[in-house]
């Protein structure tokens, strides 16, 4: 009986390895697959919308060709009661914020962590 010693490869042995082999590859293809599906949607998140060019902005505002001038009856001014708007006063003339009148001032409110008691 000196078989008894000799570590022999048991049934099923080459299966647990095709076993292996088949779950790692089908790992690697369903990584392979969310890859894929993350840079299609990246690109399409980062595409411009449409499938046309978007048109070119022009250099000046000025139109290319010069309207005809018309000369026709000049409008006459027509008078209203209304009086004339007031300017606004210009940003010069006042930079202090005036208080409203709606809101009362803020109380100066010690906080307990205050050493000072808001002193």
């Amino acid at each position: 009986m000196a078989e008894d010693g000799v570590d022999r490869p048991t049934d099923g042995a080459g299966e647990d390895a095709r076993l292996r082999r088949s779950r790692l590859a089908l790992i690697l293809a369903l990584a392979v697959v969310a890859v894929v599906v993350a840079v299609v949607i990246a690109v399409v998140a980062l595409s411009p919308g449409g499938s046309a060019p978007p048109a070119p902005v022009p250099a000046s505002s000025a139109p290319a060709t010069t309207p005809e001038v018309t000369t026709g009856p000049e409008p006459t001014p027509t008078t209203t009661d209304e009086p004339a708007p007031t300017p606004a006063p210009s940003p010069s003339a006042d930079p202090t914020p005036e208080p409203s009148l709606s809101a009362p001032p803020a109380e100066d409110v010690p906080y307990p962590t205050d050493p000072n008691d808001g002193k």
